[in-house]
């Protein structure tokens, strides 16, 4: 499961090997004031991300990488069975972030750090 770090200043994902094989990507860094909220979403968020460049997709087991559609650019590191929590970015290279947690209490406790 991807970790989110949180300090004063920003926001780091930080992958194991499996989950940086699957984005095609390595752990992805925020400042804090990039941060502009963060929810709980339900598992079929992968129905509405457009293209995946790159990364792996095999939904619902696996939604990895970048997503992009007009508009919109999201990192996703999920795998079934997660809690996806949706991290929303403004200037940052990304306009989302979606990590999947191991369990609701992680992904609440998340969400309410980022309030």
């Amino acid at each position: 499961m991807a970790k989110i770090e949180l300090t004063a200043d920003e926001l780091r994902v930080v992958l194991s090997v499996g989950e940086k094989v699957a984005a095609i990507r390595g752990n992805v860094t925020v400042t804090r004031a990039e941060v502009v909220s963060a929810q709980i979403v339900p598992t079929s968020f992968w129905r509405n991300l457009g293209l995946r460049v790159p990364g792996t997709g095999l939904p619902p087991f696996i939604v990895s990488g970048t997503y992009v559609k007009k508009g919109d650019k999201a990192f996703v590191s999920y795998f079934k069975g997660q809690t996806p929590v949706e991290i929303k970015l403004t200037g940052a290279h990304f306009t989302r972030l979606i990590i999947g947690t191991d369990a609701l209490s992680a992904a609440e406790a998340i969400v309410k750090a980022l309030a």
